[in-house]
């Protein structure tokens, strides 16, 4: 009897085992025989003495003990796997599967074969493992109960064996109608990367997870750490916006600090960025610059997305605040010319630019950047310089990068700086590599009709640039000249007339096209004003202010030959 109360009193202070062991032990005393009850009372000794010896950290002589109290009882289940479970901590597998074998083909206890799986997975017998786990399951384990060794086993299956039979069963557990949300996320998980090895589950695997994603949405996960992988869940199933609610949802119970908050910020602006509203995306990107203010590319996506909403002035110091970070980073210096130019800062754009040649090297881009900066402060020929050097880097090293807009900005400044043959050269290689290039179409064509030559074709190419933007004053105003030039001056009024209305800022070029129309149709007081109107804007245009001093004849000009 005084074994039976040390033991009682060991257990009871370790915690290490229920106390209703000790009680049933003494109820026993009424129904069984002496030999058995002797037996049980001396499995508890041993058991105790095992404990003991484990809170002394001799785990040898635990071992030794259990071993004792598994002789003294060798029918009873529950000492077995309260054994095997110490065993299975202890590193014992082995010992463990020899504990558990006597009751292994007539036990229904699920947690059984829960241990005898994790014994064999930690003698890495995976098929085993397997085998017991799915016994386990039969017998009632819990989908909860049994991730741990799942997981296992799924992290260290082969792709080519046993992968089918593993997605199967995650597939079944994922039905289970018991298991709780926090289950169904991990499964979920296990099944996307599952079926991504086979092609036929990869046909359905969609499906699988957006009913699945439904499900565990009914359940209401309450943490925000559920919250975020059900929005992970939705976001695999091909539901964004379903999965933008539920990153949200758990961005408002999140701790502000806490690790997760800042992959939850960065999903939600790449989900608002991909969809139809980008701007959305700026709210999470400031949150999540407040957690990691030296995030570079929050900084850079910052300054594309002011770009995009017309704020230029923000984006240069989005952008310049992304190169304060990281100097290396590239597209930075290119976004923050472009936005440089936008607010009409050549000067600056030109100095960044350079910067850019001195860290990373010459490149098409700052060359192309370089001329549009340099067209900016009108020094055309430093600018024919810079879109030259861009197409010979083209030339060499991408072909993709001779474009439509590359010949266009050659075009110009080779017109600008009187290279009249280049700048024709230019501008009909432009159009055939776009057809529809509108700015070259009003460009060459009001070249041509201030030449007078090629009339009739620098009509087609204008009337083409019109129909593309019928309310563009400068292409409105090419079409009037052309027409003025081809003698038709009555045709050309009411397009400088609709020139004039369309106009955003005065323009002394308009109103002296719309003087030279009228004094060619005999109106000369009304091309008097127009002109006196041009000197206005321009006062030192001398070419009109002679107009003045000396109108042309009132009749249209006779058109020239090409």
């Amino acid at each position: 009897m005084s074994a039976l109360l040390l033991a009682g009193v060991v257990v009871w202070d370790t915690g290490c085992a229920a106390p209703g062991r000790w009680h049933r032990a003494v109820l026993w005393s009424r129904d069984r025989g002496n030999a058995e009850l002797r037996g049980q009372v001396e499995a508890d000794a041993h058991f105790a003495e095992g404990v003991l010896c484990e809170t002394r950290g001799d785990l040898p002589g635990a071992v030794q003990a259990f071993q004792r109290a598994l002789a003294a009882a060798p029918a009873d289940e529950e000492l077995a796997r309260e054994v095997a479970r110490r065993f299975l901590r202890y590193a014992q597998p082995a010992l463990t599967l020899e504990v558990l074998q006597p009751f292994a083909a007539t036990s229904q206890s699920s947690e059984l074969h829960l241990l005898r799986a994790e014994a064999n997975l930690q003698l890495n017998q995976h098929a085993r493992a397997f085998e017991a786990l799915k016994t386990a399951r039969e017998r009632g384990a819990a989908p909860a109960a049994m991730l741990p060794v799942l997981g296992a086993l799924l992290q260290q299956a082969s792709a080519q064996q046993g992968d089918a039979d593993l997605l199967e069963f995650v597939k079944a557990l994922m039905n289970a109608p018991e298991a709780d949300a926090e289950s169904l996320l991990v499964l979920g998980d296990w099944y996307a990367r599952l079926s991504t090895l086979s092609a036929a589950e990869r046909s359905r695997a969609g499906d699988q997870l957006r009913s699945l994603a439904t499900r565990i949405a009914a359940l209401n996960p309450q943490t925000p750490e559920h919250q975020f992988g059900l929005a992970e869940l939705f976001l695999r199933a091909g539901q964004p916006e379903t999965a933008v609610t539920w990153y949200e949802r758990a961005l408002r119970e999140m701790p502000p600090r806490a690790p997760l908050r800042r992959l939850a910020l960065a999903r939600l602006a790449d989900l608002h960025l991909q969809s139809s509203r980008p701007q959305q995306a700026a709210e999470p990107l400031r949150a999540l610059l407040e957690l990691d203010p030296t995030n570079v590319q929050a900084h850079y996506v910052l300054g594309n997305l002011a770009m995009d909403d017309n704020r230029p002035a923000d984006a240069v110091d989005a952008y310049r605040r992304a190169l304060a970070i990281n100097p290396k980073f590239e597209p930075a210096y290119y976004n923050l010319a472009q936005a440089l130019l936008a607010v009409g800062r050549p000067d600056e754009a030109l100095a960044i630019l350079e910067q850019a040649r001195q860290t990373i090297g010459q490149t098409f881009l700052l060359e192309y950047l370089s001329g549009l900066a340099c067209n900016q402060r009108r020094d055309y020929a430093t600018a024919r310089q810079h879109f030259t050097a861009a197409e010979v880097i083209a030339k060499a090293t991408d072909t993709n990068r001779l474009t439509a807009p590359l010949y266009f900005q050659l075009g110009v400044t080779a017109e600008r700086t009187g290279d009249f043959d280049a700048a024709v050269r230019h501008f009909e290689t432009c159009l055939r590599l776009d057809p529809n290039f509108h700015p070259a179409q009003n460009y060459l064509g009001y070249m041509w009709a201030e030449r007078g030559q090629n009339l009739e074709r620098a009509r087609e190419l204008i009337e083409k640039a019109v129909q593309a933007e019928p309310r563009n004053s400068a292409y409105l105003d090419s079409m009037a000249w052309v027409l003025f030039q081809l003698g038709r001056p009555d045709q050309a009024l009411p397009w400088m007339e609709r020139a004039l209305e369309h106009m955003e800022e005065p323009d002394a070029t308009l109103y002296e096209h719309l003087g030279d129309i009228l004094a060619a149709l005999g109106r000369l007081d009304e091309a008097r004003r127009a002109w006196q109107r041009a000197l206005e804007i321009e006062p030192h245009n001398q070419t009109v202010r002679q107009k003045l001093h000396t109108p042309p004849a009132p009749q249209a000009r006779p058109s020239q030959a090409p």
